[in-house]
């Protein structure tokens, strides 16, 4: 969780503000506040906790890596006793869209022992920094005497695909799942995605992505069995880029106003070259947009987290704080997503004034919490709102991973 900075006005008499501790000159609008939020991202590793086998029989020991949208991946390593159990172990190397690490484990004498994985969690693959490392233990009791012969062989009955059919738009995506059936089955379960149109739609792990408009077939095989998937691929819908704001009456009235214009001048702060944000050192800073590397892409204009600011503009109206009237945290109007991030203000009158000071160009590290939203890389949409009751204009922007 991103430290929440809570904006300061005194020693208005004075003609000055003060604003996260800068002493700036008095503006004749309201004077302006400020929050930022983000939620706090951990990758998580864990391992089967424990197996039956007996002697002759053969089961995996499997390593479960979610990186939570870090980008953070891992490398493991295994020991076992030999006494006990054989194993084909291997070094398993993945991230978030990676296969999980795992270990062959084949008994070999009546007794209790334990399969280790030594887990090293590093930043990216670009950036092999060590993260945290973690040792992980599956039980394994080995009893009595199996062999292929008496092992009782369960077939597949049946496979059936999640859904047979759907719509997305360009660039949209979903995710399908296989049911077979018994769940208990000795065959193979794994299963093997397929597109007969790729440039019309991709498959990964069950994962569709919608590529142009037209027509694809989504295969999924599971031993000798195929169940298919027919997608139809809309046009991509036309985003509004008009740059024309509303003039705002700063007076009176109460409403939402248009607050199209942010979105461009957030994604023309974002994919500016050489764009930077503080380090807590304060000593050095991030670059993004260099010619060598750690390019940001633009937000996309997503129509749920648009919905959700207009909410939370009404809100802060009422009470100006990430925690909602309700009495929750901010993040509970947002869609489903991977990451989040809010920020909001009040007082400025117009898309630039509001954008420049999210901005938060003379600040250091601690008073940057919405620069450093504007510039996550873990987020891919964004929508923005603005409400203004009794002459006062309250801006949010929410942030999300979709």
């Amino acid at each position: 969780m991103r430290k929440i900075i809570k904006s300061i006005a005194v020693a208005l008499s004075l003609g000055m503000t003060v604003l996260f501790g800068t002493l700036v000159p008095a503006m004749a609008y309201t004077p302006t506040e400020t929050y930022a939020a983000t939620v706090k991202k951990e990758s998580t590793c864990s391992i089967t906790p424990s197996i039956t086998v007996k002697k002759g029989e053969t089961k995996n020991v499997n390593i479960s890596f979610n990186s939570n949208g870090t980008g953070n991946v891992y490398t493991v390593a295994w020991g076992h006793n030999p006494t006990y159990v054989n194993t084909n172990a291997t070094k398993g190397f993945g991230s978030y869209w990676g296969e999980p690490g795992k270990c062959s484990v084949t008994g070999k004498k009546d007794g209790t022992t334990y399969i280790t994985a030594y887990i090293k969690i590093f930043k990216s693959k670009k950036d092999t920094t060590l993260i945290k490392q973690m040792t992980l233990k599956c039980k394994v009791n080995v009893t009595g005497n199996n062999t292929q012969n008496t092992l009782k062989k369960i077939p597949i009955q049946s496979v059936t695909m999640s859904k047979t059919s759907g719509t997305l738009n360009v660039g949209q995506s979903e995710t399908l799942s296989v049911n077979i059936k018994p769940s208990n089955t000795t065959e193979s379960k794994a299963v093997k995605w397929a597109s007969n149109n790729s440039s019309i739609a991709t498959v990964s792990n069950g994962k569709v992505t919608a590529k142009k408009a037209g027509t694809a077939r989504i295969s999924a095989t599971v031993g000798n069995r195929s169940v298919y998937y027919t997608l139809k691929v809309n046009p991509a819908v036309k985003k509004n880029t008009s740059t024309k704001t509303t003039k705002i009456n700063t007076t009176s009235g109460t409403g939402y106003v248009d607050a199209s214009q942010c979105y461009t001048l957030l994604n023309n702060f974002r994919t500016k070259k050489n764009v930077w944000q503080w380090n807590a050192d304060d000593k050095s800073k991030t670059y993004f947009n260099t010619k060598s590397s750690n390019t940001l892409k633009k937000l996309s204009r997503n129509a749920k987290l648009e919905a959700t600011a207009k909410v939370r503009a009404k809100e802060i109206a009422t009470k100006f704080s990430h925690t909602r009237p309700n009495g929750s945290r901010c993040f509970t109007a947002f869609p489903s997503c991977s990451a989040m991030g809010e920020n909001i203000a009040a007082g400025h009158t117009s898309a630039s004034m509001v954008t420049t000071g999210w901005i938060e160009e003379n600040r250091n590290y601690a008073g940057q919490g919405h620069r450093r939203n504007m510039l996550d890389k873990n987020y891919n949409a964004v929508g923005i709102a603005c409400y203004k009751s009794n002459g006062k204009m309250y801006w949010v922007q929410c942030f999300g991973r979709m």
